[in-house]
């Protein structure tokens, strides 16, 4: 998901990163919908990683690193990489749509940030 806000500024040195949705989980009105029966997931990919608005909130398509591709079946992968054959070599080094912090230490200390000095996740200034 994306976090655009001055605590990111100060943080990562950048306007905007992406975070995992789990992380943003106990943000006032983040929550696990434990009502849920199922979840289907749908992954958009396009030629380069983009943001995209998914229920009104900036997130991003499908990130084309190692990890990420290693979580999608079989027949799926087989299909992406007979689309673009360059992510199926080893070497390939996709590049994100903004930064995406590594250290996830440092990502939930940004997201506790934000509830703590109660400042919204997506600055609009």
């Amino acid at each position: 998901m994306l976090v655009r806000s001055a605590i990111a500024v100060r943080m990562f040195d950048t306007h905007e990163v992406l975070i995992p949705a789990h992380k943003l989980v106990g943000v006032p009105g983040v929550h696990v919908d434990e009502t849920a029966s199922s979840v289907t997931y749908y992954h958009i990919l396009f030629d380069r990683h983009e943001i995209v608005t998914a229920e009104g909130a900036p997130s991003e398509s499908l990130y084309t690193g190692s990890e990420a591709l290693k979580s999608i079946g079989q027949d799926a992968r087989s299909e992406i990489f007979e689309i673009f054959p360059e992510l199926g070599d080893p070497d390939h080094i996709p590049t994100a749509a903004r930064p995406i912090p590594t250290s996830g230490k440092r990502a939930r200390h940004m997201i506790h940030r934000h509830v703590k000095n109660d400042r919204p996740l997506i600055d609009h200034a």
